[in-house]
């Protein structure tokens, strides 16, 4: 018989996982009725420096003169080349008066490509709160049937607002996530990178605005 003398088995303390804070990119629309205020992207880690969760902070305000029902954002990682590592729609459904802002959430666990680099925001989509919208560029093109691209972010015409250690002050966005098939973190010399989830030629030239002033994803 073993004895254990009292007070001499200590619980193990449950460690918070280290994290890796992104550069955040915002790519604002003009006309767009919701700003971001502040974003801030982050992965946690494991040991080998394998991603196993991503947490996306934000505030976002309502710049209209109507109140706002719902928003949805289009967000995405990217490599250190600037290529598509994951595509997204993130939307909130929260009631938000004229002038009034909001500061929100989101964490997925598992299914991250190991290859982060970087994270970009946009706003997709807004509901008013008496049933009309807002359209970005890009949400008219899928209404439409077109199938969105797997290209890089950023253009000579189109502008970022980023601001050092990930935290991007703006005005005119916000994100969130998108439901998804949540994966098991599997170990870094066993994941096998996912296909982006958009990737197709850009969509043709249309007549109905100009192609040179669109956000390039």
């Amino acid at each position: 018989m073993i004895l254990i003398p009292v007070g001499g088995l200590k619980p193990c303390l449950a460690q918070s996982n280290p994290e890796r804070v992104l550069q955040a990119d915002f790519y604002p629309e003009q006309g767009c009725p919701v700003g971001l205020t502040s974003v801030r992207s982050v992965l946690e880690i494991d040991p080998f420096g394998a991603p196993t969760a991503s947490k996306i902070y934000l505030t976002y305000q309502n710049n209209s003169s109507k109140p706002v029902a719902a928003v949805k954002f289009r967000c995405r990682f990217s490599d250190s080349a600037n290529k598509d590592r994951g595509t997204f729609h993130a939307p909130d459904a929260y009631p938000l008066s004229p002038g009034a802002s909001r500061s929100h959430k989101w964490k997925r666990e598992g299914g991250l490509s190991p290859n982060i680099a970087s994270f970009q925001i946009r706003v997709l989509q807004v509901k008013y709160s008496d049933g009309s919208m807002w359209e970005s560029i890009k949400m008219q093109e899928l209404s439409n049937g077109e199938q969105p691209d797997g290209g890089s972010f950023g253009s000579s015409t189109e502008q970022s607002v980023q601001a050092p250690g990930g935290q991007a002050d703006m005005s005119g966005g916000q994100p969130a996530y998108q439901q998804y098939d949540e994966q098991t973190q599997q170990p870094p010399a066993q994941i096998q990178q996912q296909p982006p989830y958009e990737q197709t030629p850009p969509p043709q030239q249309s007549d109905a605005y100009d192609k040179s002033k669109e956000l390039p994803w």
